[in-house]
């Protein structure tokens, strides 16, 4: 989950996605509702930041979560991500800095 760079948790929520490699079901909320986005692209990752790309059906929702892995915690099975969120709805385009983590 990603959330605004300084939020509280979960109080800056922007992005959730599932984390799989390959048919990842992302969510955003924009102007109140809950659209679901699925994963259309991926790139990078190994040495370097990650970009993934989501989408709704219809191509109007794009999300771009470019993101680089940070300090692991073997406790909780996790990993920090910091980046950016670069959303784009109704022909404009916001770029967010994010931070969070992911599960393994």
């Amino acid at each position: 989950m990603l959330s605004r760079v300084g939020a509280a948790t979960n109080a800056g929520l922007l992005f959730a996605e599932d984390g799989v490699e390959n048919g990842a079901i992302g969510f955003i909320k924009i102007n109140g509702t809950v659209l679901n986005v699925a994963l259309t692209s991926k790139s990078g990752g190994e040495t370097g930041p990650t970009v993934r790309t989501f989408a709704d059906t219809a191509h109007t929702v794009q999300v771009v979560e470019t993101t680089t892995t940070g300090a692991a915690h073997e406790e909780s099975d996790s990993v920090e991500q910091s980046g950016t969120l670069a959303v784009t709805f109704g022909g404009a385009t916001q770029t967010i800095p994010v931070d969070g983590g992911t599960a393994c």
